[in-house]
Order: C-alpha cells, then structure tokens, then sequence
C-alpha cells in the first residue's frame, strides 16, 4: 500500500513556534514585571532606613539639646552647634534652687520635703555648677571672674560652699543652679554629621578649644549637601530658648526630609 504523509504535520511545527513565541512574550513581561516588584521593595526598604536613621538622629539631638544648660548654646555657623549639658544625674537629689543673696560663697538647696533632710539636698564635692548663665561666653570666657562656673569646695549641714564669691548681680533671677558634666559639638563634614563631647572636670577649662580638638564621631551619614542647617533663637520673656535642624538624607535614588524644632530650659 502507498503510504501518505499526514496532512497536520506542518501545522504542528507552527503551532509550536506560536507557543514559543508566546511563552517568550509572557516570559518578558513576567520579568518586568517581577523585576518592577523587587525595585518598589527595594525602594520601600531604603525609605524605611532613611526613614529610622533621620528619626534616631532626631531623637539624640531632641535629648540632648533639650538637656542643655540654659543660655549655654551657640550656634558656630549654620553647620556647627554647640552647648553645655547639664548633669541630670547629679540633679536628682536636689531641687536646683538655692536660699541665698549675692554675695555669696554659699548655696543652701531650697527644696527640703519630709523626710528628706537639709543634710542630703546637696551636690557632691568638686561638682561643677552653673549660676546665672546668661550666653555662650558666660559659659566659656577665660577671664575666670566673669564665668559663670563654679566648683563645689565644701559641705556643711547641706550648704554647699563655692570656689569663688557671687556678686550682685550674679544671682538668677529664680535663684537656680545647674550641675554641669560636659559640653558638645555637632559639626557638618562633607555629607555626615558628626558629634563630640569634653568632660568638663575644673571650673577654668578651655572648653571650645577642648571642644574644636576632641575626636569626632558620625551620628548620620548621606546628608543631601546643601540640606542641612542648625538656627538658634535665644530665650525671650515669651518663650524658650529654641533650636531648629533641618536637614534631608539619600540613599540610592531615595531622598526624605528631616525637620525639628527643640526648645531648652528658659531658667538660667
């Protein structure tokens, strides 16, 4: 018998260069279309980091601002800060008011409920404290008998004696008193911000130049240049003393804005 060929074969070779063709199309857009999803995560991911890194370098700053000594702040230049930082551990067992009138060498602790005794209200020796501080050189000046620091020499009865006289009419207007432990400095390099600290342990140290010579370390990186920017608005009889930070991150093609406004203790 004569054999035939059938009548579908080329058909199917068609059929399956259609199919493949096909496959290759849906293939492509399921790429894309894959590849699109994994950008928008990886997207999604930068932004929460940028988002969590400009929140914790919001919240030191807010912490730390906030505990400055009153008036003791100055802003350096648009990128740089700095202040001195009151001691809060050394304040809890006192009320920071003190009984007497310049002039003085000594300070009584104001605050004395039951049970707690005249005898405990007090700062330890050889801890710093600020009086009346009214700005940055108050703070700083190496002229000794116009700074505003003082050390605690003695104790007797819970009456702490100073290392020098207070004259009218240094006395805060509160009659307050901060203890004080160290001062801080925030600079602007390049796209980071970096931070450092000085311990303040005697009355007549060189802060800023201690300050400008301490070793710095990053607090945020990938600053937007150009984006960052401290103001400082001292105190007024309406309000506090205020500082204001802005400043913008990137990572990758993402990019978020970072606004604050800290307000500091208005009772020096």
């Amino acid at each position: 018998m004569k054999q035939t060929t059938p009548l579908n074969s080329g058909f199917t070779l068609i059929e399956l260069i259609v199919v493949m063709v096909i496959l290759g199309l849906v293939g492509v857009m399921g790429a894309d279309f894959i590849a699109t999803g994994f950008k928008g995560f990886a997207a999604t991911d930068d932004r929460i980091e940028l988002y969590e890194e400009g929140k914790t370098t919001l919240v030191r700053l807010e912490r730390e601002i906030h505990g400055a000594v009153p008036n003791a702040v100055t802003l350096v230049s648009p990128t740089e800060l700095r202040i001195g930082m009151i001691d809060e551990v050394a304040m809890v067992p006192v009320f920071g008011s003190y009984l007497e009138s310049p002039p003085t060498t000594t300070l009584t602790d104001a605050f004395v409920p039951p049970p707690v005794s005249s005898a405990t209200a007090f700062l330890p020796v050889n801890t710093i404290i600020s009086v009346y501080n009214r700005n940055w050189t108050d703070f700083t000046t190496m002229t000794m008998a116009q700074r505003r620091l003082y050390t605690v020499t003695g104790l007797a009865a819970g009456t702490m004696t100073i290392s020098k006289n207070m004259p009218p009419p240094r006395s805060s207007p509160r009659k307050r008193y901060y203890a004080v432990d160290r001062a801080i400095r925030y600079t602007l390099s390049g796209t980071d911000l970096l931070r450092s600290q000085f311990k303040i342990a005697n009355e007549a140290d060189d802060i800023n130049t201690q300050l400008t010579a301490a070793t710095q370390y990053p607090l945020t990186r990938n600053i937007v240049p150009g984006t960052f920017q401290f103001n400082y608005a001292p105190a007024a009889l309406s309000r506090n003393g205020m500082v204001t930070v802005n400043f913008t991150l990137t990572r990758s093609t993402e990019q978020i804005d970072f606004h604050k406004e800290i307000h500091i203790k208005n009772v020096p």
